[in-house]
């Protein structure tokens, strides 16, 4: 069995897969479907071809809104835009753990923490710029290039980048408003 690129082992891994698995009662963080298997936490989607790896068994059913997303490199303008390192300083939210959810006192329902609004951050540094008023997140930014990913591919429509990994692996990562 081939090993899998870090890259997506870091997407099926990360806190907010896991949240996001717990949250919608989703069995795996990998699932197989069209020749592919894909992973997301919420903010990034990987694929990978179906192959040998060495992953968990795919789970069955797909994640809304992951397939209708644009996967062709089509959709993506064919310069790639450099990924800038995040500004540094970020501290964890000490209410939530970092978690971005917590329990109200009051009403004992699970919410978005009011300390970091959800981020899980005290101090959450700007989103690193791409082009005309859009960014990757800081915490994604890092993830990314933490994995050797310097790039992406802005879509021509849509508020998604694009890039590429390692063993054919191709990824989307949601793009947010940031300052020029």
């Amino acid at each position: 069995m081939k090993p899998l690129p870090p890259i997506f082992r870091a997407i099926c891994d990360t806190l907010a897969s896991r949240l996001l698995l717990a949250e919608k009662g989703w069995a795996c963080a990998s699932w197989l479907e069209n020749g592919h298997i894909y992973a997301t936490d919420g903010f990034i989607a990987v694929r990978i071809p179906d192959g040998d790896w060495d992953v968990p068994p795919p789970g069955s059913g797909r994640r809304p809104g992951v397939l209708g997303l644009a996967w062709s490199a089509s959709e993506y303008h064919t310069k790639p835009v450099a990924i800038r390192t995040p500004s540094p300083g970020t501290v964890r939210c000490t209410k939530c753990s970092g978690l971005g959810r917590c329990t109200c006192l009051e009403c004992k329902q699970e919410r978005d923490c009011p300390r970091c609004k959800g981020t899980g951050w005290e101090d959450d540094p700007p989103p690193v710029p791409v082009c005309d008023g859009l960014g990757v997140r800081a915490s994604l930014a890092n993830l990314l290039l933490a994995h050797g990913v310097a790039e992406v591919y802005v879509a021509k429509k849509a508020k998604t980048a694009r890039f590429t990994f390692d063993h054919g692996g191709e990824g989307l990562v949601i793009l947010c408003e940031a300052a020029a």
